[in-house]
């Protein structure tokens, strides 16, 4: 029986000894990735704002590349100037004789109409407005090689099938000749005279009509385009290099390598917190498996280290969770109540609040509600918020959680509603009690910022000169108006006399003591000061 005992002592022992070590493994790769989660997302914080500025000089790169890109188009080609300009003469002469071409043309057109001298002035017109049009959009499309290999392209379909339309009735002219030849050429007196061609002829001039006319319109739009890329390119030709070429084409080359820069630099910065983590846990494995080359009795004495440093290291969660409930008097006694410095009781009080709220401790659920004259019918909450448990290696995360707590009533604050005629007083701790009710098992704190005068048609304490406070309480009590506070810590903060007398003030403090003791709570403090007792950080 005794074996037993040790048998199952032992097995308890090692199930016990396998549990820790489990437990252990898995806090320590809980605290690895969180130090891991916490680092990327603090690389991704600082990688933003680089991010954002190089993605701005990016655009602004992308967008001067092409127009220096443009100027460079429209430079004259590389050569000597001298070299350049007779070129250029050659092609304007070319663009002259295809331009008299063209006007001849236009003339041939317009020969059937009874115009007279004015088909010379139209005729001049047609043959220069498709010359100059063609050099206009090329002098504004220079930059875009495809309108200009375009252009060019299409004047030598147009020529090719014009010339070929040419060949084409030049062999039927051909043949027609060759029928003519054949034909009988001599009148033999006494006989029969040969028939005549005619027919033949007027097949000639049918066959041919089409490809005449499909001639005639290609050959005129080849001349007229040819002729203004003549007068481009002679233009282009004729003008002296700038001096600053090497210039532009340095600045183009720059600002293209600059922007290769820009793409992989957003690229890295973009990729950093993945490649980081990646590292981490590389790095990490690597060491626990090298951890597992050391001897048995480096490995327990490791091990024995680490838990003992985890065992006693300061937890990052609160041990105690904290329910505060803060109750705010937003009625006219307070905040039209006046002080030294120019500030209200009530703004007084809401500052106090901030500084609540920036000293909450991490896991612990805050509740903002407002004392109004309908405070029991209508509760007022301002503000409710639950606090993560995790306060962060370096504190970080619940000074985090602080900050947007105060940001978030600092904004509720700019929409408050205020100056309620009556205060409810009794009827907000009703309410409370119904708070901390809910929050059982949590230390629970009731802050009140108010000057504790209750004026409903209930309980006026604000009329009479000194507070009866026995006479008070029954009150309350016939009406039900006891809040359920048992363990709670309360502070009364801002207790202001404004327009009474130190007796009263006495007797209002002695009727919420005995308030506070039928109500089963604690009352830590009733003051006119607003220091927040360090107990509420714990």
């Amino acid at each position: 029986m005794e074996d037993e005992t040790k048998t199952n002592g032992h097995w308890l022992q090692s199930e016990a000894g396998k549990q820790l070590a489990t437990e252990g493994i898995d806090v320590l790769y809980d605290r690895v990735g969180r130090i891991c989660q916490a680092e990327k997302l603090r690389i991704e914080a600082a990688n933003q704002p680089r991010i954002a500025s190089a993605k701005a000089e990016l655009v602004q790169r992308q967008q001067e590349g092409p127009r220096l890109q443009e100027e460079i188009a429209k430079l004259p080609p590389e050569g000597d100037l001298r070299s350049r300009r007779r070129k250029a003469i050659g092609q304007w002469v070319i663009a002259s004789v295809l331009v008299l071409a063209g006007f001849g043309f236009a003339l041939v057109a317009l020969e059937p109409f009874p115009l007279g001298w004015k088909r010379f002035l139209y005729g001049t017109g047609l043959a220069i407005i498709v010359p100059y049009s063609i050099d206009m959009v090329l002098q504004h499309y220079a930059h875009h090689q495809r309108v200009i290999r375009g252009t060019a392209i299409m004047a030598a379909l147009f020529s090719i099938v014009a010339m070929s339309s040419l060949s084409l009735i030049r062999t039927e002219l051909f043949t027609a000749q060759l029928s003519t030849a054949q034909s009988t050429s001599v009148v033999i007196d006494g006989d029969t005279p040969a028939a005549a061609s005619e027919p033949e002829q007027g097949s000639f001039y049918k066959r041919t009509e089409c490809l005449l006319i499909l001639f005639m319109v290609l050959a005129s739009l080849g001349m007229e385009i040819v002729a203004g890329c003549a007068f481009y390119n002679g233009q282009r030709l004729w003008v002296p290099m700038p001096p600053n070429v090497s210039e532009l084409r340095e600045r183009l080359a720059a600002i293209n390598h600059r922007i290769l820069e820009l793409t992989q630099e957003i690229e890295r910065l973009e990729k950093e917190p993945e490649h980081f983590v990646n590292e981490y846990w590389r790095e990490f494995h690597r060491s626990l498996v090298k951890g597992t080359e050391k001897s048995m009795v480096t490995k327990i004495f490791c091990a024995a280290l680490f838990f003992a440093l985890f065992a006693f290291a300061p937890r990052s969660y609160a041990a105690e969770p904290l329910n505060l409930v803060v109750a705010v008097d937003l009625t006219a006694s307070v905040a039209a109540a006046p002080s030294l410095n120019n500030q209200t009781e009530l703004d007084k009080n809401l500052g106090e609040v901030s500084r609540l709220l920036a000293k909450a401790p991490a896991g612990s659920h805050v509740t903002v509600i407002g004392i109004t004259d309908r405070s029991f019918t209508e509760p007022y909450v301002l503000l409710s918020a639950q606090l993560d448990g995790n306060e962060g290696y370096f504190h970080e995360r619940i000074a985090s959680a602080r900050h947007q707590l105060v940001l978030a009533w600092n904004k509720r604050c700019a929409s408050l509603i205020s100056r309620f005629q009556r205060t409810d007083l009794l009827g907000a701790l009703v309410v409370s009690g119904q708070l901390f009710k809910s929050r059982e098992g949590w230390r629970n704190v009731l802050v009140l910022l108010s000057d504790m005068r209750q004026e409903t048609k209930t309980l006026n304490l604000a009329r009479s000169a000194t507070v009866p406070s026995r006479a008070a309480l029954e009150v309350a009590q016939r009406n039900a108006l006891l809040a359920d506070l048992k363990d709670v810590d309360v502070y009364v903060l801002g207790v202001d006399g404004a327009g009474k007398t130190v007796a009263y003030w006495d007797s209002l403090h002695q009727f919420w003591i005995e308030y506070f003791q039928a109500c089963h709570a604690r009352l830590r403090t009733y003051s006119m000061l607003r220091d927040t007792p360090d107990e509420l950080e714990r």
